[in-house]
């Protein structure tokens, strides 16, 4: 039996990162990811985060995604293949949860 146009069944891999104010990879690059969803569950400590082909992340750097406290964001529709750095803007580390599919 085909899968539907449309239809497909996902990995999902979850990793927790540990981010610090220093720049440093927190996702291995993949060829089989088709989307990220990206989430800061801190209370307090902005996190921000760049593909590594970007260059090291800034925090809230030019070229950065910045995620507030409590924030998400959603990365698919586009293969997004690159391997990733983070930082936070406090010491940490504090925590970053990746759900990559």
């Amino acid at each position: 039996m085909s899968i539907p146009s449309g239809q497909r069944n996902l990995n999902i891999t979850v990793t927790n990162a540990a981010i610090t104010n220093a720049s440093a990879q927190c996702l291995a690059a993949s060829t089989t990811r088709f989307g990220l969803i990206f989430h800061n569950p801190n209370a307090a400590g902005n996190i921000s985060i760049v593909p590594t082909s970007f260059g090291a992340a800034v925090s809230a750097g030019g070229g950065t995604l910045t995620l507030i406290p409590g924030a998400s964001i959603q990365i698919d529709g586009l293969r997004t293949l690159d391997a990733f750095n983070a930082i936070a803007s406090v010491a940490g580390p504090i925590p970053l949860t990746i759900w990559e599919f």
